[in-house]
């Protein structure tokens, strides 16, 4: 599967935002790929071709995707724990 096209911001919507960052989530692996050409025919979301930067932002964008999920999970988990707690007190 190639995904083009995160940008910074996409774990809050931005660019292709959450669809970018649903459809990784059905990846068993990730290459990153990344321009390390300039070529002034095709342009860059940033600007300019810098390849570091570029996998910062990437390796940002899935860290704080992941940061939202493990938030969503707990705080939907936060009812389970005093139902197990009560009940192991009867």
């Amino acid at each position: 599967m190639d995904i083009a096209g995160l940008v910074a911001g996409a774990h809050e919507g931005c660019g292709l935002g959450n669809e970018f960052l649903a459809n990784i989530q059905s990846c068993d692996a990730i290459y990153h790929v990344v321009r390390a050409f300039a070529d002034d025919e095709v342009t860059h979301v940033e600007g300019d071709v810098n390849p570091v930067r570029d996998l910062d932002i990437i390796h940002n964008e899935l860290r704080m995707k992941v940061r939202l999920l493990v938030k969503r999970f707990v705080s939907s988990c936060v009812w389970f724990v005093p139902c197990l707690m009560l009940k192991d007190s009867l």
